[in-house]
């Protein structure tokens, strides 16, 4: 587990979250089934409120700089500013706060999977989100994998064989399993 600490910074330096969205919009797009830059002209009248009281009346509980952010993009119908300036400033609270990973693009999970690999090493409690990111690597390993170096790919393996080694049920051991014997197949295949 030191090994990997010690090594993640180095071994994912490169990884951006480029164009893709943030996963404060992919919130926003769970809900409303737009992204900021796509909301229409009568997006706010046709539902009778305002970019300030809509985050509210939905029931977001972000805090006040998720709002404010949301807030801007939703006025300007453009894209929310990605308020992290690496994976490596993600915080645990973002990730409590924002739960929309399913939505993540592999782009834009390739940029968060680091981070939440970084505080699971940490030691960080309450990670009740590490599941999302397992489910998202059982279903779309191909795709990510696709977008790693061979570096990165053998430290997510390593990583996910920690975690196997962690669990207290056999389900979730067998499922890290199938995870990383079908990584491995599509690597060498």
């Amino acid at each position: 587990m030191v090994k990997l600490l010690e090594s993640i910074d180095v071994v994912f330096q490169d990884v951006s979250l480029g164009t893709a969205y943030t996963l404060l919009e992919e919130d926003f797009f769970d809900t409303f089934y737009n992204h900021f830059d796509q909301i229409g002209e009568n997006f706010f009248s046709n539902m009778d409120t305002t970019p300030q009281d809509i985050l509210l009346k939905f029931g977001f509980q972000w805090p006040a700089s998720s709002h404010e952010i949301a807030i801007k993009a939703m006025i300007n119908r453009c894209r929310a500013e990605n308020q992290f300036m690496s994976w490596q400033d993600v915080t645990h609270d973002y990730f409590c706060e924002h739960q929309a990973i399913s939505f993540l693009s592999p782009e834009a999970f390739v940029y968060y999977l680091p981070a939440m690999m970084k505080l699971y090493l940490q030691g960080q409690e309450n990670m009740y989100y590490l599941q999302y990111f397992i489910f998202y690597i059982e279903r779309a390993y191909k795709e990510i994998i696709a977008l790693l170096n061979q570096e990165q790919v053998s430290f997510i393996i390593d990583f996910l064989q920690l975690d196997c080694d962690r669990c207290h049920s056999s389900y979730e051991r067998d499922e890290l399993r199938w995870i990383i014997k079908n990584i491995k197949e599509n690597l060498s295949g």
